[in-house]
């Protein structure tokens, strides 16, 4: 801001400047000098005339009524139980046998379109509006444009409810339609932009094109003009979750549309309609030239709410009595008393046309707490018994699996439930596509579909962590799949627990640093079996995510439970591993609860009083041979306490399809000590069984 002072211009003495509304910043008009009311006095102070007061609010999504001036004006009159200073009233129109001009509304798609009304008002003058309407516009950020523009604006920012005014020479036939618009039609709207139109959008169209985006931007043909002398003012109500799409795929937000994606109530049209035809009239003359056209419904009634004082009570969680009638007289909502039983007075209250967001009892109880003062409700101590605790197994089974996961090294991941289509095809290449779970809304294809295996997920972080660490990676994550069901009811859900392993392993004493192998993971399998206390084997298969000879099936009492193997490189490349082993596993916890025997459970066996001997036996077997057969054999003696593998060798020097593999059996009595002559008679008869099920070779 700057000072004037007296200069003196083209040798003329000047002690002032003569401004335009932009130069005072009143305005964006800079063609010429602004003019001033002839009321006001030399010398009086501009901020006297022109200052105002700006109240920046906040509005939850749920209170449209808010977006107006006289909702604003109702909210602080409930607040601070002062009356509003004016009652916006409905002024019909008297029914005149002089109309003039006629006008046809249809709504074709009533789903989108609750209430249409509109009518013709003849013979306006479309001109600058008076200074009090361009300044209460300029004070909210508005643009002036025309009277009748202007007054329908006002009217949305005083009211909240959206209006629109064609000129009406330009509606074709005098027909109105509110339709979804066809195939192919485009619009050309105020901004001179054309908009490509689908049949989800709504228009208002006359008899021949689309006039507007219904509830969202009008027409450039149809707009008002300083040529226009009739025009056809709308009120109508839309479909809010439409709206909000139309305007979404237009990118065409306006502020009809924040007002219109709430659902406005149908009964806020009439209001809003016949206020704005009394500021027409009054500023652009003219006179109205066709019956009113009032289209759609019936419209349910107002929402009846039943309160009652013990409810109230309850829900807020205390015993003194509040003014309930007060408030509620506070807020202008229309309410009936009735005496419920044992004096717990009960009240009917009508939810107003202004307010759709009270559709329920606590609703108005909410709003009984609002007007009170959250402050003023004292604290109350919950009261009653606290619920009796009941075990659950299974959760405690899992809280049980993390602790020895934990233990063996492994840290926890959690992944989101959804991954991309090619991801999960990569670890899971046998799954149908009707079988898969799209998410309808996805926030990007990247977490399109719900995971039918959560081996993709644990292989993202294990490449994350990788990248970002040279440290050995051990994680696991517990979690759910999701598969489609065949009847398309609810998805089959199953518990996975999925373990990865990446890096290299720290040097030790006994071992050099080296990189991590499967028989890591069959030892980390090892060590997780025995402290769940599962009897357990392991068997070759061919899952094609995993390198041949390097996957296997885990199984209990013949039953599968899981997978395991060493990652192929195309699942690898997928995922942008390069260069690195990963190994995976995959075991199915429900299953696996099953088979679990809880400590309580466990019975102890009495230990042997006589010696034990353990003898060592290396066989020279076909590399497609398992191990397991040789362990079953030997297990199968009654004199064979345990047998274990403690060495698999393979080499060149006895052949490359061939591997030797030392088994430790340990031979034990609980009735005496075995002899070295009994003991080589047992492991004598358990080589001649074997010998009818596999090839192979004893190692001196």
């Amino acid at each position: 801001m700057e000072t004037l002072n007296k200069t003196k211009i083209r040798g003329e003495v000047s002690n002032g400047m003569i401004c335009s509304a932009l130069e005072l910043g009143l305005g964006d008009d800079h063609d010429g000098i602004m003019d001033l009311n002839g009321d006001l006095k030399v010398g009086q102070d501009l901020k006297e005339i022109y200052n105002d007061i700006i109240i920046d609010l906040e509005l939850t999504p749920n209170r449209p009524d808010c977006l107006g001036m006289y909702g604003i004006a109702r909210e602080i009159a409930a607040l601070t139980g002062n009356p509003l200073k004016e009652n916006i009233e409905i002024n019909k129109i008297k029914g005149s046998k002089e109309l003039s001009d006629n006008l046809n509304v249809k709504i074709i798609d009533s789903d989108l379109c609750s209430r249409y009304m509109g009518t013709v008002i003849s013979n306006v003058k479309i001109e600058e509006s008076p200074s009090w309407l361009k300044n209460a516009l300029i004070s909210i950020g508005e643009n002036p444009i025309n009277n009748i523009v202007d007054i329908t604006n006002y009217v949305m920012f005083e009211l909240g409810q959206p209006l629109h005014a064609f000129d009406y020479k330009k509606v074709k036939n005098g027909k109105i339609e509110v339709r979804r618009a066809k195939k192919n039609e485009t619009l050309v709207t105020l901004e001179g932009i054309n908009r490509n139109l689908d049949s989800t959008m709504l228009v208002i169209a006359d008899s021949e094109s689309p006039m507007a985006v219904a509830g969202i931007k009008g027409g450039m043909e149809s707009g008002i003009s300083e040529s226009t002398t009739s025009i056809v003012l709308e009120s109508a109500c839309f479909e809010g979750g439409n709206n909000r799409n139309t305007a979404s795929k237009l990118d065409l937000k306006s502020q009809a549309t924040l007002r219109f994606e709430k659902n406005l109530k149908p009964e806020l049209c009439e209001v809003a309609f016949y206020r704005a035809i009394d500021l027409i009239l009054e500023i652009c003359g003219g006179k109205v030239s066709s019956k009113v056209e009032d289209e759609g419904g019936p419209w349910k009634d107002n929402t009846n709410l039943v309160i009652s004082e013990s409810r109230i009570n309850s829900v807020l969680g205390i015993d003194s009595k509040l003014d309930i009638e007060g408030i509620f007289n506070r807020l202008r909502f229309s309410y009936k008393k009735d005496k419920g039983n044992k004096d717990d007075d009960r009240w009917t209250v009508s939810s107003p046309y202004w307010r759709p967001d009270l559709n329920i009892p606590e609703d108005l109880i909410e709003e009984i707490a609002r007007i009170e003062g959250y402050e003023s409700i004292p604290a109350k101590p919950l009261s009653g018994v606290i619920p009796e605790f009941n075990e659950n197994p299974i959760l405690d089974f899992y809280e049980n699996l993390k602790d020895i996961l934990v233990s063996i090294g492994f840290n926890e991941v959690i992944n989101y439930s959804a991954d991309s289509y090619e991801n999960i095809k990569s670890v899971c290449p046998s799954i149908k596509d009707s079988e898969m779970i799209r998410i309808l809304n996805p926030m990007s294809r990247e977490v399109e579909y719900m995971k039918p295996t959560l081996k993709s997920g644990l292989i993202k972080s294990l490449n994350l962590n990788i990248r970002n660490s040279s440290e050995n990676i051990r994680l696991f994550e517990l979690g759910t799949s999701f598969i489609r069901s065949k009847n398309d009811e609810l998805p089959i859900q199953k518990k996975l627990l999925t373990c990865g392993i990446i890096g290299r392993l720290e040097k030790t004493l006994w071992e050099p640093e080296r990189e991590v192998d499967i028989y890591d993971a069959i030892g980390f399998i090892g060590s997780l079996f025995k402290e769940l206390r599962i009897d357990y084997e392991i068997s070759p298969i061919n899952d094609p995510i995993f390198n041949q000879e390097k996957s296997f099936k885990i199984i209990v009492d013949k039953n599968e439970l899981g997978v395991l193997g060493e990652l192929s490189k195309s699942v690898l490349n997928n995922f942008e591993i390069k260069n690195q082993k990963s190994i995976l596993i995959e075991i199915d916890v429900e299953k696996l609860f099953s088979k679990f025997i809880p400590k309580s459970e466990i019975k102890f066996a009495p230990i042997s009083k006589y010696p034990v001997s353990n003898r060592d036996i290396s066989f020279d077997i076909s590399n497609n041979v398992t191990v397991n057969l040789i362990i079953e054999t030997f297990n199968e003696n009654p004199l064979v306490l345990e047998s274990q593998v403690i060495d698999v060798y393979k080499d060149e020097s006895i052949g490359l399809t061939t591997k030797s593999v030392t088994v430790r059996t340990t031979y034990g009595s609980f009735e005496k000590t075995l002899s070295g002559n009994e003991i080589d008679q047992c492991e004598k008869n358990i080589l001649n069984s074997l010998k009818n099920k596999i090839d192979f070779q004893i190692r001196s």
